[in-house]
């Protein structure tokens, strides 16, 4: 998978206030997520419902390695300051 298609994925399944997706070699990615959706949901459980839209790209390996970093909104806020 491309970044973008891995972004526009993300984008389309979830309300999302920022998507970043980096890769080198576009097999393994680095993916920040920032969306309300995480609001109250244990990290463990936000990493699993990004994971899931890519199950099947991981199981092809077409995606071999997924690094996410998820915040909140105000999480996000908070880094930033």
């Amino acid at each position: 998978m491309k970044t973008q298609e891995i972004k526009s994925v993300i984008e389309t399944s979830l309300s999302t206030d920022f998507v970043a997706v980096e890769s080198a070699d576009e097999v393994h990615f680095y993916v920040t997520v920032v969306s309300t959706v995480f609001e109250g949901v244990p990290m463990i459980k936000q990493h699993k419902m990004i994971k899931s839209l890519f199950s099947e790209a991981i199981e092809n390996e077409s995606i071999h390695a997924m690094s996410l970093k998820t915040y909140t909104p105000e999480k996000w806020r908070d880094l930033s300051s």
